[in-house]
């Protein structure tokens, strides 16, 4: 409720931003009120929000906000029976103030936790094998999982004018992280009433990471037609990780047949990192006629883990037509220290000498702006990839590969269009093309993980008639499948037992995402200081079996099984937001 303004940059952007390799997220929170005094709530089947916020004066403005999620809701839609418990908190504030007349400082604090507690009981699935005949699974679980991730932020801003021309942001920021994992579950799989397959995880792994920020960014205004910008970020963390893991599975066999021998993989350990990251920038900016705006800067890493010197020039130039049509192009080289997750392979210690991921952006756009909101843009980019990690999912774990070397390439484009089709009816429709690849040494070429080629999605806006407060829209979402690995069955060394192993990367490709959203909403004013708005909502209107990833199973026969595994279902959703105006 306290971000004001949330901007997406999905590549070419400039060198004040750094540190990411493909795009940027940058938020503006609220910093000012035209009421003194004002409060808002939101009540939904998912959530409970509140904010308060004030202004007394011109050089005060504050605002707290906290959620609170309980998402058991959507969680019973799945395929897999038990008890599920899926919630989370925040809680923020933020403090502006004018110290003196050159002078506003912000403050900010920020508190959460994500808690998720599950205890399965049993899942149904099933594997087709013609056109109308399919193989069931039944596997019970015994056990627990429980997942947390808890976060603190504080961070305090100092923006001074030094003079009309020169003005100097300072930021300092302190925070910590906490991720636990507490897994010991047993499975037990069975096809048509034969136990097929038999497994146990045992996990317990805490991550801790403290964190540093300082950064600072001078802007001056050297003409009406130029202006320049430098600033320094430095970075620090410490890692403290704990972890004791222990995956098994049974061997399993039938009489007369190869054997399925099972495995057994134990990680254990302990590890303290801290990583330090430099960064220094400058960019020089020119209009150099009232069409046509160039920016070009150069950013600097010194990333003390892995021993690099990183240059990153960039360039930007913006072409305005008229007062509706604008014309961009960009080019840039990016860099992307490895985190910590990055930086753990699978033998757990972490390789610190892992060099920063590379990328080369090629953008260029349009955007056209037309009368009564009508707008459309499209985009094209071409990024190329280096000093990849690779890494590869395991059923919702990500599992990093930094002692890989890889490369790859992204291109594609982007169409947006907006439109109020009447005086009731306004329309937004956004369709992306996107291919990824990766070509990982000693392995080949394959598809990058995020390689999801089309996506497309509509929403359109009607108010009702004789109704002038109700609205009611309708959400289109379609989307390629994302790739995955799959897994087979083959003999080992001796060739009397079977073991699972892995086939070509990214080779196969889930089905295609659809899901089609309906909703409706009404606004009143029940008295001069409270407004009211109600919303229903049904997610997945048409119940489509969307596809979240696929659980293998290795039978007495060596034969590996694949069988679907759903995300949730159609889902009803009530909303009641209410605010408060004051004074």
């Amino acid at each position: 409720m306290l971000v004001e303004n949330l901007t997406f940059t999905a590549g070419g952007f400039p060198a004040r931003f750094g540190e990411r390799l493909s795009s940027v997220t940058s938020a503006q929170y609220r910093d000012r009120s035209d009421q003194k005094l004002r409060g808002e709530a939101e009540l939904s089947l998912l959530n409970v929000d509140l904010m308060l916020e004030g202004q007394p004066d011109s050089r005060l403005h504050w605002a707290v906000a906290t959620r609170v999620s309980d998402r058991r809701l959507l969680l019973r839609t799945l395929q897999t029976d038990g008890e599920f418990s899926p919630r989370a908190y925040d809680v923020q504030g933020i403090l502006h103030g004018q110290l003196f007349r050159r002078h506003r400082v912000q403050l900010l604090a920020l508190h959460g936790e994500n808690l998720f507690t599950a205890t399965p009981e049993s899942q149904q699935t099933s594997s087709q094998i013609g056109y109308f005949q399919f193989v069931n699974f039944r596997t019970s679980f015994a056990g627990h999982e429980k997942f947390i991730h808890r976060f603190s932020h504080l961070a305090a801003q100092l923006t001074s004018e030094l003079s009309s021309r020169f003005s100097l942001q300072q930021l300092l920021a302190a925070g910590k992280t906490f991720e636990h994992e507490d897994t010991d579950l047993s499975r037990f799989t069975q096809q048509d009433d034969v136990l097929i397959s038999a497994g146990a995880v045992l996990r317990n792994d805490r991550l801790r990471e403290n964190y540093h920020l300082y950064q600072g960014q001078l802007r001056w205004i050297i003409s009406s037609k130029m202006d320049a910008e430098a600033g320094l970020r430095y970075v620090r963390r410490h890692y403290d990780d704990r972890l004791a893991d222990s995956e098994r599975e049974a061997p399993t066999a039938f009489d007369s047949t190869a054997s399925y021998g099972g495995y057994h993989n134990e990680d254990h350990g302990a590890s303290r990192l801290t990583t330090r990251v430099l960064a220094a920038f400058g960019s020089y900016g020119l209009q150099f006629s009232r069409r046509w705006r160039l920016e070009t800067g150069l950013r600097y890493n010194s990333v003390e883990n892995s021993a690099e010197h990183i240059l990153q020039p960039r360039a930007s130039l913006t072409f305005v037509k008229n007062e509706r049509t604008t014309v961009n192009a960009a080019w840039g080289r990016y860099a992307q220290p490895a985190g910590y997750h990055e930086m753990r392979a699978d033998g757990y210690e972490p390789r610190c000498e892992v060099p920063a991921q590379r990328a080369t952006h090629y953008v260029a756009g349009i955007q056209r702006r037309g009368g009564a909101g009508n707008e459309w843009q499209i985009q094209c980019y071409y990024k190329r990839l280096d000093r990849l990690i690779p890494y590869r999912v395991e059923d919702i774990f990500i599992r990093f590969q930094p002692d890989r070397k890889a490369e790859g390439s992204i291109y594609g484009a982007s169409w947006h269009w907006r439109s109020n089709l009447s005086k009731r009816w306004t329309s937004r429709l956004t369709y992306t093309y996107m291919q990824g690849r990766q070509n990982i040494a000693g392995e080949g070429a394959s598809r990058l993980p995020t390689d999801q080629r089309h996506t497309f999605a509509a929403v359109f806006q009607d108010k009702m008639p004789n109704l002038p407060n109700s609205r009611t829209h309708i959400r289109f979402l379609f989307g390629s499948g994302y790739p995955f690995t799959p897994l087979y069955a083959r003999p080992d060394s001796s060739g009397a037992t079977k073991i699972l192993a892995e086939g070509n990367r990214n080779s196969f490709r889930h089905p295609y995402y659809r899901r089609v959203d309906l909703g409706m909403s009404y606004d009143w004013t029940i008295s001069p200081r409270v407004e009211a708005k109600v919303s229903f909502e049904i997610f997945n209107l048409f119940d489509f079996r969307n596809r979240l990833s696929y659980a293998a199973f290795v039978d007495g026969t060596g034969r590996a099984w694949y069988a679907p595994v759903n995300l949730s279902r159609r889902l009803f959703n009530a909303r009641v937001n209410l605010q408060f105006p004051g004074k």
